[in-house]
């Protein structure tokens, strides 16, 4: 008969593992979207070669992909960070949530803006798609601001921190 030993699982073993879980699928997203911007933008200067119409609506694909590619690189390196400190609450990581905050605002604020521009100085048959791709927009734009919101909290948390630290 066996004698084995339960071992309980701490709840720092499970954050460790799952920021590891999420640094995992953040680095699969970043090399998927990398190589899906590199496709669509060769598709997009064939497009405009070939002088195709539907080349905008590529080149948004291909504008919006390369957000994700920088959000998900945002995401790879916090989540990296989180794995491999004793704490959370670090200046660091509350810069890459900044950074990845101001890519989604910045993201979705120039997409609004490319949007309308695209549609009001080009020929595009993007006029139905309108209210979908702003509302996309705004929906990212949000999420950009809350991610701001936690980045500024766990901001708070490091200086919080520091003078605990500095206290003991």
């Amino acid at each position: 008969m066996k004698n084995t030993v339960k071992q309980e699982v701490t709840s720092e073993q499970r954050y460790r593992a799952i920021c590891g879980n999420v640094y995992g699928y953040a680095l699969g997203s970043n090399i998927v979207f990398g190589i899906l911007f590199v496709i669509l933008f060769i598709a997009v200067i064939g497009q405009l070669i070939e002088g195709k119409d539907s080349m905008w609506s590529t080149l948004f694909i291909a504008y919006y992909t390369l957000v994700f590619f920088l959000l998900s690189n945002f995401m790879r390196q916090l989540f990296k960070r989180l794995k491999e400190s004793d704490t959370p609450f670090r200046y660091d990581i509350a810069d890459k949530m900044k950074g990845a905050a101001g890519v989604l605002t910045f993201g979705a604020l120039a997409g609004m803006i490319l949007f309308i521009i695209c549609i009001l100085f080009f020929n595009t048959s993007a006029h139905p798609d309108f209210l979908i791709v702003q509302s996309v927009n705004l929906v990212i734009l949000v999420i950009g601001m809350i991610l701001q919101t936690f980045a500024l909290i766990f901001e708070y948390g490091c200086k919080l921190q520091q003078e605990s630290d500095e206290t003991l």
